[in-house]
């Protein structure tokens, strides 16, 4: 009788171990919608990230976690960019509000949480532009707000991500420096490139484009095509660079032969 009641609980523990093997190899709600940006974004399709957003919202309210808020506005800062780009500047005047709400949630929780940090100076970023009236307030705060990001986690890759953006699109007059941003993109992208696993991350192949216009902008033609070409490695049928910066950069190299 013992005999039997052993081999029951060696069964059930079994049993157990599998399910959980099973849950644990599952992908999460974030992993997943993580997943689906990605795709839409290397795809040319950032408009569909309008439809996944109230998705996500909705996971939020019932599970309440900080990383799908986190994901939910580093896909808002993504959006607001996209929206900026198509001169829809009520909308993203509307996400970016939106934006602001969610990393202040975060920061809330946790104001040492760096991502966010950072996040909230490219949101404040984006004000100079879509409200410019407010622009000798919000662009100083924005630079110092990734500087705060910067000094928490200098070696996170979404931080540096934003760092170099700054550098990039900042006004020279105003701290921005082409060189800088260069430096800050080869670590946000060496970062990116030490997390396991990296599949899915929108903002990797972005952070490559972004070093390609940078070294576009520096007229470095080969150095921009050869960021271009690993890009397109990652993702072959990444839209922005296959269709647009690359043929753009190899233009130029031919009018320079």
């Amino acid at each position: 009788m013992e005999g039997k009641r052993n081999i029951g609980l060696a069964v059930a523990l079994i049993f157990i171990v599998m399910t959980l093997s099973v849950r644990a190899t599952e992908p999460t709600a974030v992993e997943v919608y993580r997943c689906k940006l990605y795709n839409s974004y290397v795809e040319g399709n950032v408009s569909q990230w309008v439809k996944f957003l109230p998705e996500m919202e909705k996971v939020y309210a019932i599970n309440h976690s900080s990383e799908m808020l986190l994901e939910i506005a580093r896909t808002r800062y993504g959006l607001v960019a996209f929206l900026i780009n198509e001169k829809k500047g009520k909308q993203a005047l509307i996400d970016l509000d939106k934006g602001l709400a969610n990393v202040e949630t975060l920061l809330t929780q946790n104001p040492k949480n760096a991502e966010a940090m950072a996040l909230k100076a490219s949101f404040l970023a984006f004000t100079v532009e879509l409200r410019p009236f407010g622009a000798p307030v919000n662009g100083p705060k924005s630079l110092r707000q990734i500087d705060a990001a910067m000094a928490t986690a200098p070696n996170n890759a979404y931080v540096l991500m934003d760092k170099a953006n700054a550098k990039q699109f900042t006004p020279f007059l105003f701290g921005g420096d082409l060189e800088e941003a260069e430096v800050y993109y080869k670590k946000c992208i060496a970062a990116f490139e030490k997390m396991e696993p990296n599949q899915c991350r929108w903002v990797y192949i972005n952070a490559l484009a972004n070093l390609g216009t940078c070294y576009f902008k520096m007229d470095e033609y080969a150095k921009a095509e050869a960021t271009y070409k690993k890009a397109l490695a990652i993702a072959p049928e990444f839209d922005w660079v296959k269709r647009h910066l690359l043929p753009e950069v190899q233009a130029k190299l031919k009018g320079k032969r």
